[in-house]
């Protein structure tokens, strides 16, 4: 990584643009990701023979270096179950069909396994993840699908949701939908602008970037203000979230376990009482028993004799 920067500084490259991460990916392809403030159309075509001369300084295997395409995740809502239930390759030629738009992955349902169980409780559609490759088929489809019917079918970028996870609407942190700002005001996820980050545009003349940072950009959080964009994982705001989300799970778990062992103890109790009743009943009848027994019981001989003589005495 230091080489391939080196490389880019000697060039007269500003500091701002550089490499912030670089490994191997398990096909064994040399990975490298460009810092918050830079993108590829920056450095490609433009520095490619110098980076691949830098790299292969270090790496004589190396051949080429290209982009690599960035893809974006999409919810699309109201799937029908009785028509791609076992037939999400139906819905992929279907999309294709109605938008000119081939997916990079096949779609899935966002419940998964538990798709199933939604269709037995009598619910006719769900929702679907679909994977889109440029920006611009992602934002042809945010329109909506049609899909043979009168109504389009809503679609939304896929966030996954969580205690840490940043909406993309409103920079709330812990819900994932668009939907769930709760009259929140737009903010930006690249500079905290009051705007979505799918608005963001560089005002700089002659650049333009959009819907990225660039080198103009300040890059603000808007949940904690620090110099990163608000979905950074290592966002303070984001962290503290997650430890809080996590300190509720373990004390609800605590207070599951308590009321469990309550209801044990409880349990063990009625138990316990329910023995010693039935040892007291048991007493009691073999007390019954006894007494019975006794007052039935025949006189002996002995004792009629006694009382005879004192009779006679008398």
């Amino acid at each position: 990584m230091l080489a391939l920067n080196e490389a880019l500084q000697g060039a007269g490259v500003e500091p701002q643009i550089c490499f912030g991460r670089i490994g191997y990916a398990k096909s064994g392809a040399i990975s490298a990701l460009l810092n918050e403030r830079a993108y590829t159309g920056m450095i490609l075509p433009k520095f490619e023979t110098l980076l691949l001369d830098a790299i292969r300084g270090i790496d004589k295997e190396v051949t080429t270096m290209e982009a690599v395409e960035t893809w974006y995740r999409l919810k699309v809502h109201g799937i029908p179950f009785d028509r791609y239930m076992e037939r999400l390759d139906l819905l992929q030629r279907e999309i294709k069909a109605a938008t000119g738009i081939a997916l990079k992955t096949p779609p899935r349902w966002l419940a998964g396994r538990a798709i199933h169980q939604r269709q037995e409780k009598g619910q006719h559609c769900s929702t679907v993840v679909i994977t889109v490759g440029a920006g611009a088929e992602r934002n042809a489809l945010r329109k909506g699908i049609r899909l043979g019917g009168s109504v389009p079918k809503r679609v939304e970028d896929f966030r996954a949701a969580g205690p840490g996870a940043v909406c993309p609407t409103c920079c709330g942190i812990g819900h994932g939908a668009m939907d769930d700002c709760q009259g929140k005001e737009p903010r930006c996820l690249i500079c905290a602008g009051n705007h979505v980050a799918g608005e963001h545009k560089c005002g700089t003349r002659g650049c333009g970037t959009e819907m990225k940072a660039c080198i103009h950009t300040e890059i603000r959080c808007a949940n904690c203000g620090g110099e990163h964009t608000a979905d950074n994982a290592k966002c303070p705001a984001s962290i503290r979230a997650q430890m809080r989300a996590k300190r509720t799970r373990e004390q609800e778990q605590e207070r599951i376990v308590a009321r469990e062992v309550a209801k044990e103890a409880a349990r063990e109790a009625a138990r316990e009482a329910a023995r010693e009743a039935a040892k007291e009943e048991a007493r009691a009848r073999l007390v019954g028993v006894v007494l019975l027994a006794r007052k039935e019981e025949p006189p002996r001989p002995e004792e009629e004799e006694r009382e005879a003589m004192e009779v006679a005495s008398g």
